[in-house]
């Protein structure tokens, strides 16, 4: 085959390629990745004469919200529960969920499950134990998590912090966030906080913070996600379960709202919220996270660009060996 035929053929094709490239009128969508969290307190039993919520009741809600990448559950039970989540969202879903329970907090265990399709972990599933205050009070539970299609890293922890009023447990919650904003800036990766942080939020009262609320978002790395429908997530009145976001890039963008229990609507003030021993006393609070491109979307924008300029030449050579050809036959 000689030289000229084959840069007929190749000319050839870069035809075809100019012609696919010319049709790109607009620069890549600049959004490579999507995931959505739940974080959501499960209300766990304590035993058969205090039944507080039920395992079988709470997978199907959990179905009932579909394709959810990352789960982070407060007051699980025990494994047998937090298996029965894992196969009502695999049923669902049709993907595959990897999840571990932490060993420390009783009856009132952290759980983390994420979609395997999505996600690649690294490393072991830890507890964080600097967020314990004492031997018996729950951990920080954390995995480290690879986006698979952007390659982006991060940190996820799910939290309960302690619970209820009294200057005392108010200290102890001030602690705990102090705890979680040293180990946020102690790493290079973007860290994501969920749970259930037992810091009562009201909207009336925005100009005055809670104090580990205040810990969290004034004094440390944490930005928090707000709801865009600020409602209430335990029966008793205020927010008490959060998303947080520390060392994050310009390239991410997080948007939160507060679920209902049933189904997978967003709540509002008028829904009920009553105890009834079958749901938790909990509402979820749903974040979707947007990883943009950044940089590398304009830098493949000037490669298209710089890839049609070369092929432009070469479609120029093609005619020229068209026209020489042409000549030649008239030669003969």
């Amino acid at each position: 085959m000689t030289s000229n035929f084959k840069t007929l053929i190749a000319a050839f094709y870069s035809v075809i390629l100019i012609a696919h490239l010319q049709g790109q009128d607009t620069a890549p969508d600049n959004s490579c990745a999507t995931f959505r969290l739940i974080t959501w307190n499960m209300q766990s039993d304590f035993d058969d004469a205090r039944k507080e919520s039920d395992p079988d009741f709470l997978a199907k809600q959990m179905a009932e919200k579909g394709a959810v990448d990352i789960w982070a559950l407060t007051e699980v039970l025990n494994q047998d529960s937090l298996s029965k989540f894992e196969k009502a969202i695999e049923e669902k879903t049709g993907c595959d969920y990897e999840g571990e329970i932490s060993n420390s907090g009783n009856t009132d265990r952290l759980a983390i499950l994420f979609c395997k399709k999505k996600f690649k972990k690294i490393g072991d599933f830890e507890e964080i134990s600097s967020i314990q205050y004492s031997k018996n009070a729950r951990p920080g539970f954390k995995v480290t998590l690879e986006e698979i299609a952007t390659a982006q890293r991060f940190i996820f922890i799910v939290n309960h912090f302690k619970c209820c009023g009294g200057s005392r447990n108010i200290r102890k919650r001030i602690s705990q966030a102090r705890a979680l904003n040293a180990y946020a800036e102690s790493q290079s990766l973007p860290v994501i906080a969920a749970g259930d942080f037992n810091t009562p939020f009201r909207e009336r009262e925005e100009h005055r913070l809670p104090a580990a609320l205040n810990t969290l978002i004034n004094e440390g790395p944490f930005e928090w996600s707000k709801p865009s429908n600020l409602v209430r997530t335990h029966r008793g009145g205020p927010i008490l379960d959060y998303v947080f976001v520390a060392n994050s890039t310009k390239d991410w963008e997080v948007e939160s709202l507060v679920l209902k229990r049933e189904g997978n609507a967003p709540a509002s003030k008028a829904d009920s919220l009553e105890d009834n021993h079958m749901s938790t006393d909990h509402r979820p609070v749903q974040a979707t996270f947007e990883i943009h491109c950044g940089d590398r979307v304009e830098e493949i924008s000037e490669e298209i660009e710089e890839l049609k300029a070369r092929l432009r030449l070469l479609n120029e050579e093609l005619s020229s060996l068209n026209e020489l050809a042409r000549t030649l036959r008239l030669r003969q």
